[in-house]
């Protein structure tokens, strides 16, 4: 699987995630199709920040191919915190 695919489904899980941990973000004749009264929300947070932490980690490891061509460069690519 490409990783802009893969980003691209990994944000979809996590907008949906939110929507049903917050149905008011929708208007109401959307908000009201969703049924969330069965729902744990507690695991619906939980499964959202986990997914949260893979999506930052997935994003970082993109970016290697860049650190390592750019590492210790004066480029504007990365900044000195990432370099170090």
């Amino acid at each position: 699987m490409e990783p802009i695919i893969l980003n691209y489904n990994l944000n979809e899980i996590l907008g949906d995630l939110a929507i049903y941990q917050n149905p008011d973000l929708l208007k109401d004749e959307y908000g009201n199709l969703l049924d969330t009264s069965k729902m744990n929300l507690l695991d619906v947070k939980k499964y959202q920040e986990l997914l949260s932490n893979i999506d930052y980690f997935f994003k970082k490891t993109l970016k290697y191919e860049l650190y390592f061509q750019e590492f210790y460069s004066t480029s504007d690519k990365i900044g000195t915190v990432e370099a170090l």
